[in-house]
């Protein structure tokens, strides 16, 4: 005979769910996109919230919210713009949160008129740059060519090619280069941007050179930083020369003094 058993229930402890499923996201009207997933096929406990990462990829900006639900309605409030969302779900087990894998999907809002290129900056030099970007996918406009306005300086150069030169540039200044897809020669729509700057180039001479003070056997040289620098300067080259003789010295300031002269003698 056998006697009534005893009964010991003990539940284990959660773990980290799995990745979430079905990741998606929808967009209605321009900025409000709709973020949607179905719970962990292991859950390993009971889901206690997602945490949804939102980042603006432009503007290196994040948004972060924690759910217990599996959709959220956000406004990213910015047309024409990039996005990626990541979905993160997770456990608690006292006082420590058990994350998941991560799952991810990009993104990008809506607006008015022709969607607007990405563009891109290569081959930076001193004095030009070369602006790239590929060809909008736009349903709903028939995109002839591209309005490119450079800034400072107010330059617009019209294209129906996917890059442009862009020359005559300053050294060592940055820019803002726009760039808006056009649906026909005088109709163009939002312009994406990108920012840069150019190469350094050799500075332009020192301005005001003056002899400040003189002696025997020195000289008291002041002047005044280039009107161009085309650059951080780091430094300036000092020659004082007597026909074939050199002095030659090197400093960060703008005076130096020169020593070990010769007297009466013209440099």
């Amino acid at each position: 005979y056998c006697g009534k058993e005893a009964v010991l229930e003990q539940e284990t402890r959660v773990a980290a769910p799995s990745a979430v499923r079905n990741l998606k996201s929808a967009l209605d009207g321009y900025t409000n996109v709709t973020l949607s997933w179905t719970k962990p096929a292991n859950p390993n406990g009971p889901i206690d919230g997602y945490t949804v990462k939102l980042v603006d990829t432009e503007r290196n900006q994040t948004f972060v919210h924690h759910l217990n639900t599996t959709s959220v309605t956000v406004n990213v409030v910015y047309k024409f713009t990039d996005f990626s969302a990541t979905i993160t779900p997770y456990n608690l087990d006292d006082n420590t949160t058990l994350h998941g894998p991560s799952s991810s999907v990009a993104f990008s809002s809506s607006g008015d008129g022709p969607v607007p290129p990405r563009p891109h900056v290569e081959d930076v030099k001193d004095h030009s740059v070369l602006l790239t970007w590929k060809i909008p996918k736009d349903k709903n406009h028939t995109i002839v060519g591209y309005e490119v306005t450079v800034n400072p300086g107010g330059k617009n150069i019209s294209t129906n090619s996917t890059n442009v030169t862009l020359t005559d540039l300053e050294a060592w200044t940055q820019y803002d280069v726009l760039v808006a897809s056009c649906t026909n020669i005088t109709k163009c729509g939002t312009p994406k941007a990108a920012t840069f700057r150019t190469d350094v180039d050799a500075p332009s001479a020192p301005q005001n050179l003056t002899v400040h003070s003189f002696g025997t056997h020195w000289v008291d040289v002041t002047w005044k930083a280039p009107q161009h620098p085309n650059g951080p300067l780091s430094g300036y080259n000092v020659t004082l020369k007597n026909g074939s003789e050199l002095v030659w010295a090197t400093t960060r300031n703008t005076s130096h003094n020169i020593t070990g002269l010769e007297p009466g003698t013209s440099y």
